[in-house]
């Protein structure tokens, strides 16, 4: 009986750190949405994280992204620290596009990561992983939905066939479990 009354006390726990994790993941968003100017810009050209003094410093004549630049990010400081850092990966064909959005805790800590994969054709669709983090970095929660490019889900036999190469592409994907382990901090402080 004990036990059961213990893992009641876990599942309430979890629970109630979920739901603190989504009013700082609203308050993030309506944050950024709010506070245009707060924003700070970083590419990874190159090799080299460097700051952009534009929105649009990564993209060529075409608004395609540039060749030499591998990653995007948009982040949000508020009181001084970062809090929301929006990442996004181009494909060099411009065929598909992944991006990443983490949300941190006051502490620095990683509270948050969506994960999105958006292809053109019609059966790769859209991926998205939610994935919510404790105070110790452990998974607390993890969602992932497929659909196809007007928002139904795909068939289970789409998601199997594409499920490794998805999993692969989110898994390198840097969610730093505090944004001190960032190599492009320094450049947000700026």
């Amino acid at each position: 009986m004990l036990a059961l009354v213990g893992i009641a006390a876990i599942v309430v726990g979890q629970t109630n750190e979920i739901a603190a994790i989504d009013a700082l993941v609203e308050s993030a968003n309506k944050f950024s949405e709010s506070n245009p100017k707060a924003k700070k810009m970083v590419m990874l050209q190159q090799g080299q994280w460097v700051k952009m003094l534009t929105d649009s410093d990564h993209l060529d004549g075409d608004q395609m992204a540039k060749e030499d630049v591998e990653a995007v990010v948009f982040a949000w400081a508020r009181g001084g620290r970062t809090e929301l850092v929006n990442f996004s990966y181009p494909s060099q064909s411009g065929d598909s596009f992944v991006y990443l959005t983490t949300i941190y805790r006051a502490d620095r800590s990683l509270a948050f990561a969506e994960y999105h994969y958006s292809g053109f054709s019609p059966m790769e669709g859209r991926v998205t992983r939610k994935n919510y983090y404790g105070p110790d970095g452990g998974v607390l929660k993890s969602t992932t939905s497929w659909t196809d490019l007007d928002g139904k889900k795909l068939p289970a036999s789409v998601i199997r066939e594409n499920s490794s190469w998805i999993a692969e592409l989110f898994f390198d994907m840097p969610a730093y479990p505090n944004i001190r382990m960032a190599p492009y901090v320094d450049l947000l402080a700026q």
